[in-house]
Parts: structure tokens; sequence; C-alpha cells
């Protein structure tokens, strides 16, 4: 159910693919801005210790036709005498230390979770109100609140990110040690998924919880895991399915087209996996929504949604459709003629 409505969200919403897009490019025209001075300094220490040409051949070997085992052994020989070089050259080291830490790290996550709450909140007044809100209308009024979301998140992430390299490089060595080499691509890749499902399911309620409970960043961090383990099965199995047909489709989509794709599939996911956020969370609180000009009603497992609200109290609650509103203020007006 969370999984069709939020595709239905989706190709409702196809617009905001454009807004993602281009937000998307303007953190990449600020990242390399703050790259050029640190990219400078590294490629004139690789030149210098003679590992750019070297590099160049190793490229114009690869793609010469030789075999899987040529090349392996050619890209170990590089990547030994690039660690030479950082273990001998303090400069190099610290220059690419910084650019990791404060651009790749610090400036980059901070930038890409700024469209997350204006994003969530344009498709919650899709969903509430049956509305179309502006992303830049909902960005910058709430800036303050925006700037927090994403610096909090920017911390708990960088900290999930760094504990899983950790986990993975010692589940590694420890199938490593038991002598089943032949196993260490699928057991790497089955804990990465899981822990990637696992790092997305956690804070899969965060923004929404944001701005649907009027809760600050903090504690909705909390509301966002307790809503994680009160619905585990569900929410577990619904994000591996999404990410392994993600993996899946961003890889085909890569190979096939040199990468240039990944333009529209990266943008179309990061809508897709927000549009998920939000629907999950409606339908987990059993919250009515619109759904395609139709309300949704969550507590009943076998609706597809109705046009119109149920009479009683519960329909009270229900917002109303357009259609609706405009025969209710027809009505209205017969009987004050008559």
């Amino acid at each position: 159910m969370s999984f069709k409505n939020a595709l239905k969200l989706l190709l409702s919403k196809y617009r905001l693919f454009w807004v993602i897009l281009l937000f998307l490019l303007a953190v990449f025209v600020v990242l390399a801005s703050l790259s050029v001075s640190f990219a400078i300094n590294i490629y004139r220490a690789l030149e210098a210790a003679g590992i750019g040409g070297y590099l160049g051949e190793f490229v114009r070997f690869m793609l010469g036709g030789n075999g899987l085992g040529q090349t392996v052994e050619k890209l170990g020989e590089l990547t030994a005498r690039i660690a030479r070089l950082f273990s001998t050259d303090p400069i190099l080291r610290a220059n690419s230390t910084l650019w990791i830490i404060l651009v790749l790290t610090v400036v980059y996550r901070f930038l890409l979770g700024l469209y997350e709450l204006p994003l969530i909140r344009v498709l919650r007044g899709a969903l509430r109100e049956n509305g179309r809100y502006g992303f830049v209308a909902s960005l910058f009024p709430h800036f303050g609140k925006v700037c927090l979301f994403s610096l909090l998140k920017m911390a708990v992430m960088t900290l999930y990110d760094a504990a899983m390299g950790v986990v993975l490089y010692y589940l590694v060595r420890l199938v490593l040690l038991t002598g089943l080499t032949l196993l260490v691509p699928f057991v790497f890749a089955l804990a990465f998924l899981c822990l990637l499902v696992l790092r997305f399911g956690l804070i899969s309620g965060w923004a929404p919880a944001v701005l649907e409970e009027k809760m600050n960043p903090f504690r909705a961090l909390g509301y966002s895991v307790r809503q994680f383990f009160g619905a585990f099965g569900p929410l577990f199995s619904l994000f591996a399915v999404v990410w392994i047909l993600m993996i899946a489709i961003n890889a085909l989509v890569g190979v096939f087209t040199f990468g240039a794709g990944l333009v529209v599939t990266v943008p179309l996911f990061m809508l897709f996996i927000n549009c998920l956020n939000i629907v999950f969370y409606y339908n987990h609180h059993t919250k009515r929504y619109y759904i395609e000009g139709k309300i949704f009603d969550p507590a009943d497992a076998g609706a597809a949604g109705s046009s119109v609200p149920e009479p009683g109290a519960e329909a009270a609650k229900a917002p109303k459709t357009a259609e609706a509103a405009e025969g209710s203020a027809a009505g209205e007006e017969n009987g004050h003629e008559q």
C-alpha cells in the first residue's frame, strides 16, 4: 500500500524532479568551487611524484583489453605508489584530510540535507489538502529549522556511516579468517544492504515528525526511531525491496548510458524515498490523505480511496475534495435563493 501510493504521489509531483536536479547542480557547483584549491595541491603533488603519468598508463592498460588479473595487479601497484606518497608527504596528507572532512563530509552533507524538510512540506501539502506548495516558499520562511535539521542529520548520519564502515571492515576480516574467501563479496553485499536499509528506516519518520507532530529535530529523531522499531517488519522489508530496485536500476542505467542516465535516476529516487517516507508515516498513523485527488483511508485495509468523505463524524474530520467543496457551495447558494 505504501509503495503503490508513494509511486502515485511521485507521478503526481513529477515536476519536483527538476527542483531536485537544480538543487543537486547548485550543491555540485558549491562543492567544486570549494574543492579547487585542494585539488590543485593534490594534483601537483601527484605529478611531482610521477604518479600522474603512471595513472595515465594504467588507464591505457585497462582500456587495452588486458586480462582481469593483469589489471588488478596494475591497480595494486598504483595504489601502493599512492600510499607510499601519502605516508612520506605530510603536507599532502593534511591537505587531503582537510578536503575530505571539511568539503566532502561537512559541507556536502549539510547542503544535501537542506532539501528534505521543504520537500516533505510540499508533499505533505499534497497529501493533507490536495494543494500545491512551492519548494522555495517552503524553504526560506523556515530556513532556521531547516538548517538545524540539516546540521543534526549531518552529525548523526556521519557517525552512523563511520560505524557502518567499521562493522563492514571487521565483518570482512572475520570471514577472511575463517578461510571462506569466496563468500566475502556475498557477505559484504548482504551486510551493506542490511545496514543501508537500517540507516534509511531509522530516519524515515524524522522529517514527517518535525512537520506533523510539531517537534524539534532532536525529539523527532527519537520519534522516528520508535516508529521504525514499532513497525520493524513492514518498514524493513519495504526499504529492502526499494533499495534492491534502486541499486539494480542505477547500475543498469549507469552502465548502459555511461553514467549519463544517473542524472535522471538519482533525483527521481531521491524524490521517491521522500514520497515513501511521508506516505508510510500517514499509513502507519492511520491518517487519511489525498492520493490522485481522492481521499485514502489507511484504516480501511480494503479501500482504494474514496472521492467523497463518509457521512457522520468521520467525514467531518476528513478534508474535502475540490469537487465536493464546489458542490457544497452550489447547494448553499441554491438554498439561499429558495
